[in-house]
C-alpha cells in the first residue's frame, strides 16, 4: 500500500503565554486552563493523561496573557481593558467586566479578583462584576497577588506595591535590588508564599525573597542568566523560569530558602509555569515560546532527574481532512483555510496548493468542512457560518469559488456537508449545543432552517462530528461521553448511543456502523440501524491489547480503506495502528507493562512493533506530529505531519555556561 508522508503543511502553534490550574478540591475535578498568544483558550484534563477537554478560539490582535479560577470559573484577560468570564461547559463566555485601563495581570484570593491596570492602578472584582478601583501609582502593574485582604503588584519602575484593599491606599513599598545604576528592572512575576511572604522575578535575572510583616528583604538568588518571566509556588516549594530555558527549584529548608535542583526542558523562553500538590499528584506544568506544554514531577526530590512528559503539540481536535473524490487536503487555522491537491506520486514532491482563503472576520474559525464531491466548503466561526461553492473544470487545477447566501447568522461550533450532490444538506451545531440543518443551495427547500436535536439534547459540550456523506447519517459526539446521530436529509434524531462514560476523542460512520474511541482507550461499535452494539464489540470492547490501552497520547481520528473493509484504522499524534475485525483481540497473560515501554523507547524513529501481529492488530510509531491520517484511494494512504524542526522560531537566548542539575 503506498503511503504519501506529507510535511508540507504550514500550521504553525502560537505560543504558550499563561497556565494556571483550577481551584479544584479534588483531582477529579481538577482543569488545567492553558492561554495562547493567539487568543486561543484549551482546557487539560489529568485524569486521562491530560487529553483536551475543550477549546475556545481567539479572534485577530486578540491574546491571553493571564488567567486566574475563581469559585470554580476561569476568568482571563490580554491585551484590553475587558476582564472575560468563561462557561467551559459551552465553552462561550458568560460575562465580560469592562475596567477602566488595559488590564496586564488578574490573580484570585478564592472570592474576588485584582487587575493590574496599565495607568498603574488595582481593581478589585467581585464575582458579580461589582468594581472598587485602589490607589493609582506612577508605574504600570504587571504582575499581581493576594496576601490575605492585602494585594501585592510588581511595577515595570522595580517596585513591589502593596495595598489594603479595604482602604484601597497603598501601604507599602519595596524596591528590587539593582546590579547597577543604569540597569532598569522589572518585576514580571510575583507570588504569595505559605507562610504569607511573597516571591518575585524579575528582568535581572533574580528571584527574591521578601518579608510581608516588615516590608523588608530577605533572601536574592541570582541563578538565572536572564529575565525571570514566571513563578510557581506550593507549599515550601517554589519553581522559576524565563528566557534563559532553565527550570530552577527552591525549597524552603529550617526557615530559610536554598536552590536545590534545575532542569533544562524546553529549548525556548519559558513564558508560564504553574503548580499543583496533592496526596495523589504533584504536578508541575511549563510552557513558552516553544509551544508545547511539559508535565513533570513537582517533588523537589525527583524534579532533576523524573520523568516527564510534553504534550504533543498537534492539535487534539482536527484542524485537517482528506477528500478522497479530488485528492485534497484541507487546513483550517485562525481565520485562513488552504486545500492542497495531492498527485499520485507518493515518493517525490506532487502536491500543489490550490486554494489560499482569508476569512475576512475577526473571530478565527472553529471549524470547516468539505463535501464529499468537494463542491461545497463550510466555514464556521463562534459568530458565523459561510458557505461556499467550488467550481471544479478541467482548464485550471484551481476551483472557481463563489459565496453562497445564507438566510441565517448563526455561529457554529461544528459543521458538516452530508447528503448527495443533487441534495446536500448543512449540519451546525452551535454554541448552545443545538443541531440545526439547512438544505444547501440546489435543494429542494433552500432557505428553512431546522432544529433536529431532540427535546432530551444533551447540554453539554460538543466535542466531535462525523458525516457519512451519501449515506446521509451525521454523528455528534459530546463530553459527557453521549453521541447522538442524525439524518440529514429527513431532518431528524435517529437514535443515542448508551453513555460511554468518558470522553470521547474520536469518531466514525460506516454505512450505519459507528465506531467511537473514548479518552480511556475503549473502542466500542454501534450498528444504528439495529440500535445496538455489534457482536464484534460485544466481545471485544473489554479486552482491548494493552499496548493500545496504555498510548499515552490519545486515539485523534478513524479511518477505512475500501481495498479492506475489515481493518479500522486509528491515528494519534506519534502512532497509528489498525484494528482487524476479522479476528477477536488475543487475551493477554503475564504480560509486563513495563518492559513493553523500555521497549518502545529503544526502538528506532522508524521502528514498527510486531506486538500486535496475529493479536488483531497492528501499530506503528514511525510518524511524529500527524495532524491528519486518512485513506486516499483503495490502495493508498496518506499521513499528514507537522515536525518540530520546521517550525519557525525566534532567536533563543544562549549561553556557554548551561546548569542543568543545580549550582
Amino acid at each position: 500500500m503506498n503511503i504519501h508522508r506529507c510535511r508540507f503543511v504550514d500550521w504553525e502553534p502560537a505560543v504558550v503565554t499563561t497556565l494556571a490550574f483550577s481551584d479544584a478540591e479534588s483531582v477529579d475535578t481538577l482543569r488545567l486552563a492553558a492561554g495562547r498568544a493567539n487568543g486561543d483558550i484549551e482546557i487539560y484534563d489529568p485524569r486521562y493523561n491530560w487529553a483536551l477537554e475543550s477549546s475556545i478560539k481567539g479572534g485577530s490582535g486578540r491574546s491571553i496573557e493571564s488567567m486566574a479560577w475563581c469559585k470554580g470559573l476561569l476568568y482571563t484577560t490580554g491585551g484590553s481593558t475587558t476582564v472575560v468570564q468563561w462557561d467551559l461547559l459551552l465553552a462561550v463566555p458568560m460575562n465580560q467586566y469592562t475596567l477602566h485601563s488595559i488590564v496586564w495581570c488578574i490573580a484570585s484570593n478564592g472570592s474576588n479578583l485584582a487587575a493590574g491596570c496599565d495607568d498603574g492602578a488595582v481593581v478589585v472584582l467581585s464575582a458579580e462584576g461589582d468594581q472598587k478601583l485602589l490607589q493609582r501609582q506612577p508605574s504600570r502593574v504587571l504582575s499581581i497577588t493576594w496576601i490575605d485582604h492585602r494585594i501585592a503588584g510588581g511595577c515595570a519602575d522595580g517596585r513591589i506595591r502593596v495595598w489594603d484593599s479595604q482602604t484601597g491606599h497603598i501601604i507599602a513599598t519595596m524596591t528590587a535590588d539593582r546590579p547597577s545604576r543604569d540597569e532598569d528592572i522589572v518585576i514580571w512575576s510575583i507570588k504569595t508564599l505559605e507562610d504569607g511572604n511573597i516571591a518575585t522575578g524579575d528582568s535581572t535575572g533574580a528571584v527574591s525573597f521578601w518579608n510581608t510583616t516588615h516590608y523588608t528583604l530577605m533572601q536574592v538568588f541570582r541563578n538565572h542568566k536572564a529575565d525571570v518571566l514566571t513563578l510557581a509556588t506550593s507549599g515550601s516549594t517554589l519553581y522559576s523560569a524565563g528566557v534563559d530555558k532553565i527550570i530552577q527549584c527552591y525549597t524552603k529548608i529550617d526557615r530559610k530558602w536554598a536552590q536545590t535542583n534545575s532542569r533544562l526542558l524546553h529549548g525556548h523562553d519559558v513564558r508560564a509555569l504553574s503548580l499543583y500538590e496533592s496526596p495523589s499528584l504533584k504536578t508541575l506544568v511549563s510552557g513558552g515560546v516553544e509551544r508545547s506544554i511539559v508535565i513533570s514531577s513537582a517533588d523537589p526530590f525527583e524534579f532533576a532527574q523524573g520523568l516527564f512528559r510534553r504534550i504533543p503539540i498537534s492539535p487534539q481536535r482536527p484542524i485537517v481532512s482528506v477528500n478522497q473524490s479530488k485528492r485534497l487536503i484541507v487546513l483550517w487555522y485562525e481565520s485562513t483555510v488552504t486545500i492542497w491537491g495531492l498527485g499520485a506520486d507518493a515518493e517525490h514532491k506532487s502536491y500543489r496548493k490550490l486554494v489560499l482563503m482569508q476569512l475576512n472576520t475577526e473571530e478565527f474559525i472553529t471549524h470547516a468542512a468539505l463535501s464529499l464531491d468537494a463542491s461545497l466548503l463550510a466555514v464556521a466561526t463562534a459568530l458565523e457560518t459561510k458557505l461556499y461553492k467550488l467550481k471544479w473544470s478541467s482548464n485550471s487545477p484551481a476551483p472557481e469559488i463563489l459565496k453562497a447566501d445564507l438566510p441565517f447568522d448563526h455561529g457554529a461550533k461544528l459543521v458538516a456537508l452530508v447528503g448527495s450532490a443533487q441534495h446536500p444538506s448543512l449540519i451546525l451545531v452551535t454554541e448552545a449545543s443545538d443541531v440545526l440543518r439547512l438544505p444547501a443551495p440546489g435543494a429542494d427547500r433552500p432557505g428553512t432552517l431546522d432544529v433536529i436535536s431532540d427535546e432530551q439534547n444533551d447540554p453539554s459540550n460538543p466535542i466531535n462530528i462525523i458525516a457519512t456523506g451519501d449515506n446521509d447519517l451525521v454523528a455528534v459526539g459530546r463530553l459527557s461521553g453521549t453521541i447522538d446521530v442524525y439524518s440529514g436529509a429527513r431532518g431528524r434524531h435517529v437514535c443515542r448511543v448508551p453513555g460511554l462514560g468518558a470522553m470521547i476523542t474520536s469518531l466514525s460512520l460506516q454505512q450505519n456502523l459507528l465506531v467511537a474511541i473514548t479518552a480511556e482507550m475503549s473502542i466500542v461499535e454501534y450498528d444504528t440501524s439495529s440500535k445496538s452494539f455489534t457482536k464484534w464489540s460485544n466481545r471485544n470492547a473489554d479486552v482491548v491489547p494493552e499496548e493500545l490501552r496504555c498510548l499515552v497520547d490519545k486515539c485523534l481520528g478513524i479511518f477505512y480503506t475500501k481495498s479492506k473493509p475489515e481493518l479500522i484504522w486509528l491515528w494519534g499524534a506519534n502512532w497509528m495502528a489498525y484494528i482487524d475485525k476479522s479476528s477477536d483481540f488475543a487475551l493477554e497473560e503475564g504480560r509486563n507493562p513495563l518492559k513493553r515501554k523500555r521497549d518502545r523507547r529503544n526502538e528506532s524513529s522508524d521502528a514498527v512493533s510486531s506486538a500486535g501481529q496475529g493479536k488483531g492488530y497492528w501499530i506503528t510509531y514511525k510518524y511524529r506530529n500527524i495532524l491528519c491520517a486518512s485513506s486516499l484511494s483503495a490502495d493508498e494512504l496518506v499521513v499528514v505531519e507537522r515536525p518540530s524542526f520546521d517550525i519557525k522560531l525566534p532567536r533563543s537566548f544562549w549561553t556557554k555556561k548551561v546548569a542543568v542539575n543545580g549550582a
